[in-house]
């Protein structure tokens, strides 16, 4: 148990380079299918312009978020859970580099915490309350695991909470820069539509706003040199089909116009937002040469995907977003000869993206 080699002193950290925000993508990965059963909006906010790569103990880092994750999953029945990646100001040098402090928060819309209850959160074999312990179980080794992993790798917990609002965990570590990033990065480096022909806008649809700006912060890197002016989010769904049409409208002089359209559709969904849905589709059909629909669901089975093809998507994003994978969708949805991805296993196109 790691308590037990924790309390030993018997754990040794690996050091090996790793990237920090794959690492993340990789972890919401491993809890989606339990924010899909309450169709909670699972996402990461990692700033594309910061480099991720890094020296440290990834199975570590992934084992903290992975329990951070599952915590805010289990105490949240709808709403959103983010992760969020800040890197601090260099704390030390090292024998290979410089190490920074980075430090992800793990916010939800739960139950919250009362201040009593914070206190008792990370120590061992503590939880809140026997009430929480009936309804939710757990052992209380979770959090103090955390602490512990979080200490031994330079860093520090802390959550901020209030009951019935939710809570945001706060865990950072010291990790080192990496001294062979510039290797990494030539080999993915983003996709630049702006410098091409191509005069297009982009939106993005969805219902919960924090989710749609992390989006849109993705959308700007994969596009470069976007302003809010040509990356806009969307959060009314009467407004999404006229705001469509007076874009092609603005466009339709200009030659090789494209106009990209994310809509993230939830496992339930509203009149208004079906209606909305028809109306995309169709414009998309009537403009196929300029408009092209990306949908952004979870990992749909082949029934549910199949519906989505009779509808008339060809291009799908999968939830929780990875940059990899939006990127090579968006440039596939650029191309406007290119069959689209809907027919593909999500599965599949995900583990193909993840390896260009």
């Amino acid at each position: 148990m790691d308590v037990t080699k924790i309390e030993s002193g018997v754990i040794a950290l690996e050091s090996a380079e790793f990237n920090v925000r794959e690492a993340c993508e990789f972890t919401l990965q491993t809890v989606a299918p339990q924010a899909a059963r309450k169709d909670i909006a699972l996402f990461l906010s990692f700033p594309p312009e910061l480099s991720p790569w890094v020296r440290g103990d990834v199975t570590r880092v992934r084992q903290v978020l992975h329990n951070l994750l599952g915590n805010a999953l289990k105490f949240t029945s709808d709403g959103e859970v983010e992760v969020s990646v800040t890197r601090g100001t260099a704390v030390k040098p090292s024998t290979v580099g410089t190490a920074y402090e980075w430090t992800f928060s793990v916010r939800d819309s739960g139950i919250g915490i009362n201040s009593e209850g914070q206190q008792k959160l990370f120590r061992e074999f503590s939880q809140v309350d026997e009430s929480t312990t009936r309804e939710y179980g757990g052992t209380g080794l979770g959090l103090f695991i955390c602490k512990q992993l979080s200490e031994l790798m330079g860093g520090t917990v802390s959550v901020e909470s209030e009951l019935g609002v939710g809570s945001t965990f706060h865990v950072s570590f010291v990790l080192e820069e990496s001294t062979e990033k510039a290797k990494h990065e030539d080999r993915s480096p983003p996709i630049a539509i702006s410098s091409t022909s191509i005069a297009w806008n982009c939106f993005m649809f969805g219902r919960n706003r924090a989710f749609v700006e992390s989006t849109c912060q993705y959308l700007r890197y994969f596009f470069a040199s976007a302003t809010d002016a040509h990356v806009r989010g969307l959060n009314n769904a009467s407004t999404v089909a006229s705001t469509m049409r007076a874009s092609l409208a603005q466009l339709k002089d200009t030659e090789n116009a494209r106009i990209i359209l994310l809509v993230d559709r939830g496992t339930v969904e509203t009149a208004q937002e079906k209606e909305m849905l028809r109306d995309v589709l169709k414009l998309a059909e009537t403009h196929r040469d300029r408009f092209v629909p990306v949908l952004v669901a979870h990992d749909p089975a082949a029934a549910v995907r199949q519906q989505y093809i009779q509808e008339g998507w060809r291009h799908l994003v999968q939830k929780p977003v990875m940059l990899a994978q939006l990127c090579t969708t968006l440039a596939d949805a650029v191309d406007t000869n290119h069959p689209g991805n809907i027919g593909t296993p999500i599965s599949a196109s995900r583990r193909n993206s993840s390896k260009r």
